[in-house]
């Protein structure tokens, strides 16, 4: 059985908790991370995982979801927005690599040149079915 906690600060200074245990699907995680979001606290926010831990991926796409939704971004700011919400490094090479299986998958859409590829979501509904 999973068991995901996670705590933020409001930018109104409230100290908010969110404490979840059992089967948790990705759809599930993505719907109480929008509710963080929502609540002004994805910066700040920081999961902590007992049993189960997010993958990469998982964690790419919820960065893409909540920060570049309907703009377009390139791996470098990815990379930073990666280490913004996880307080963790993601190599260049990795978030590119990532980039490219979203790509194929049809999550998102690319533009420009192998060197300086920029990319945004597909349209909502059908990237959301595509993760």
């Amino acid at each position: 059985m999973a068991k995901v906690k996670i705590e933020f600060t409001t930018e109104a200074g409230e100290k908010v908790t969110l404490s979840i245990e059992g089967r948790i699907s990705r759809d599930r995680l993505s719907q109480i991370l929008d509710v963080v979001e929502i609540l002004g606290g994805v910066e700040g926010c920081r999961a902590v995982e007992d049993s189960e831990r997010l993958t990469i991926m998982d964690k790419i796409v919820h960065v893409i979801r909540s920060r570049f939704r309907d703009c377009w971004f390139t791996s470098v700011d990815l990379v930073s927005a990666y280490a913004e919400v996880y307080g963790e490094r993601l190599k260049i090479g990795t978030a590119s690599t990532y980039l490219a299986r979203l790509y194929s998958s049809g999550f998102l859409v690319r533009a420009g040149s192998r060197s300086s590829w920029r990319y945004r979501m597909a349209v909502a509904s059908s990237a959301e079915e595509r993760v």
